[in-house]
């Protein structure tokens, strides 16, 4: 994957019992994403047996692509405790790639693993050089950036960063010693905080939330009819928990990983959404 003619590294986040959703978001970015691409899988317990399968599919999908096993040396994040705990370290992870990454990457493409590409993505005449974050606007920005003093709020799952400018802000060191207003949203309160004035706003296309989809001509799509790049599926409510908008897309892809046989499980999603809505109405 390239902009603007320079590499761009293709990273996600990841452990053992996140591994099934982020399979099936990998090989859907390479199903629509054709060429070739270093995908870096930044993790502390997944085995060296475990990412061999991964790679093995990688290059069943895209033969030009690679996948690299990028362990994660999380000792800077000790602060990240009490009510952190609850989402998990791995989702300050991300806050790490910068550093953690070749120096000859100067552009990296962050993706959250509970996702799927619908279309491939592509970056055109954004001030790549001008910004440090490029991402969506959050779904309620308008709710959560007023009571955090901000003009207005992105969604982290979802971003494409210049790393060669977080290095010359130190902007790891930056995040990792912040200490923001509100803990709600975890790593995407301290990413909010830090870029304030410094991120560019991508189209929705990019970053869309899966309970907005139309359901149109056997299709998936926005509001406004278009065709999204990237479903995100936000909040609690996940495919591989309940049968959602977008579901059918999620179990699509499972099917083509390791984790086919898991597939079994999705009748159950469908039960769950039942109790789910009689529980509301009673």
């Amino acid at each position: 994957m390239n902009i603007d003619g320079q590499p761009v590294a293709v990273c996600f986040v990841s452990n053992m019992g996140y591994l099934q959703h982020f399979c099936a978001a990998l090989v859907s970015f390479l199903k629509v994403n054709q060429g070739s691409h270093e995908i870096f899988l930044f993790n502390e317990d997944i085995s060296s047996q475990t990412i061999v399968v991964l790679q093995k599919m990688v290059e069943r999908e895209s033969p030009h692509s690679i996948l690299i096993d990028q362990k994660l040396d999380t000792s800077r994040l000790p602060k990240f405790s009490g009510y952190w705990e609850k989402l998990g370290v791995q989702v300050f992870h991300r806050l790490l790639i910068a550093e953690e990454l070749p120096k000859r990457f100067n552009y990296a493409l962050y993706l959250d693993a509970d996702i799927i590409f619908q279309n491939a993505i592509q970056f055109e005449g954004l001030p790549l050089s001008e910004f440090s974050v490029f991402a969506v606007r959050d779904t309620i920005s308008h709710i959560l950036a007023p009571k955090r003093g901000l003009e207005k709020y992105f969604n982290a799952g979802i971003m494409l960063l210049n790393v060669a400018r977080w290095r010359e802000l130190d902007a790891v060191n930056r995040l990792l010693t912040h200490t923001p207003k509100v803990t709600r949203f975890a790593e995407q309160e301290l990413l909010n905080e830090v870029f304030a004035d410094d991120w560019h706003e991508l189209p929705q296309r990019f970053n869309y939330a899966a309970n907005r989809l139309m359901f149109n001509g056997l299709r998936y799509r926005m509001s406004n009819g278009e065709k999204p790049v990237i479903i995100h599926f936000l909040g609690g409510v996940k495919p591989w928990k309940y049968w959602v908008r977008g579901s059918f897309l999620y179990w699509k892809y499972v099917w083509q990983t390791p984790f086919k046989g898991s597939i079994l499980r999705a009748p159950k999603t469908v039960l769950n959404s039942l109790v789910h809505l009689l529980k509301k109405l009673f």
